[in-house]
C-alpha cells in the first residue's frame, strides 16, 4: 500500500514516509523549519484517503538523486562529514523512538562537539529529502523553499496520459466494491445532480491512490462502475437520494 520514502500530501501539507513498522507508518512533514518523525497507524492514513485529506504527490527532492558533487569539492567534503555524524543515529533500529534518539543525538554531540540544535538540523535534513547521504548537500544555490514543488525542465511532463473508462478493465474484488461504494454514496447519493461519469473519475482519483502501481489501463472501466451502481442502488432508492424530501413524496413516489 505504502512505499517508504514516498511523499504525500496531508491536508496539503508533504509529508514523507520514511518507515513502515508494525502497522504503524512513520512520517515526517518536508515543509518544516522544525519538527520531528511521527508514527501514524496505517488504518488511520487509509481513512484520510477515503476522506480525501491524504493524496500521494511528486518528490520535490527527487533532483537530490542525479547529484554528484565532485571529491575535491566543499559540497562533498561537507556532505561526507555530516553524514558520519548521523550515521549511528540513521542506522539505529530504534531511530524513531524519542527516548532512545535523544541519548543517541547525545553521544554524537559529545563525540564531534557539536549542539543538539545541528544534530537535529542535520537529522530534519536527511529525513526531509530522501533518506540518503545526497539528502546532505549544502544548499549553496537558490533553489527554492523546502517542499516546494521544482519543475522538471528538459523532460517529459511525468506520468502518462490518463486512458481509463474503456477496455475490459478487471477482476471487482471486495475492496474495488467498497471503493465503488464509498464514491457513489459520496458523489451519487445526494441533490447535486453529479452525472455518473464525472461520479467514475472521482473513482478513479481515489483508486489510483490505493493502487498506484496498476497501470491506467487496467483500472475498473465505466461500465463495470455502472453495472455496481445499477444492481446495488435501486432505482427508487437512487431517485430519493438525489431529491429533496417534499419533492419525492408529492411528485415522485408512485
Amino acid at each position: 500500500m505504502w512505499q517508504i520514502n514516498e511523499v504525500v500530501l496531508f491536508d496539503n501539507d508533504p509529508y514523507r514516509i520514511l518507515a513502515i513498522e508494525d502497522g504503524q507508518v512513520v512520517w515526517m512533514q518536508i515543509s518544516a523549519d522544525k519538527g520531528v518523525p511521527q508514527a501514524r497507524a496505517e488504518l488511520l492514513l487509509m481513512q484520510y484517503l477515503d476522506e480525501g485529506r491524504l493524496v500521494r504527490t511528486d518528490d520535490p527532492y527527487v533532483h537530490l538523486d542525479l547529484e554528484e558533487p565532485s571529491v575535491d569539492s566543499v559540497s562533498f567534503q561537507k556532505r561526507e562529514e555530516d553524514y558520519r555524524k548521523i550515521l549511528p543515529i540513521i542506522n539505529s533500529k530504534d531511530r524513531f523512538d524519542p527516548k532512545v534518539r535523544s541519548e543517541l543525538v547525545e553521544h554524537v554531540v559529545q563525540e564531534h562537539k557539536v549542539t543538539k540544535a545541528t544534530v537535529y538540523k542535520l537529522l530534519r535534513r536527511y529525513w526531509q529529502r530522501g533518506q540518503t547521504p545526497n539528502a546532505l548537500i549544502p544548499d549553496y544555490k537558490n533553489s527554492g523553499a523546502p517542499g516546494e514543488r521544482r519543475s522538471a525542465t528538459g523532460t517529459a511532463k511525468i506520468g502518462r496520459a490518463r486512458e481509463y473508462g474503456k477496455g475490459e478493465g478487471t477482476k471487482v474484488t471486495p475492496e474495488i466494491e467498497r471503493l465503488f461504494r464509498l464514491t457513489i454514496e459520496k458523489h451519487l447519493l445526494n441533490q447535486k445532480g453529479t452525472k455518473t461519469t464525472v461520479a467514475y473519475r472521482r473513482f478513479v482519483d481515489l483508486f489510483a491512490q490505493y493502487f498506484p502501481r496498476i497501470p491506467q489501463e487496467d483500472y475498473p472501466t465505466l461500465r463495470q462502475f455502472r453495472y455496481f451502481y445499477d444492481r446495488e442502488y435501486p432505482k427508487a432508492q437512487r431517485l430519493k437520494s438525489r431529491v429533496k424530501a417534499g419533492v419525492y413524496k408529492k411528485d415522485v413516489r408512485p
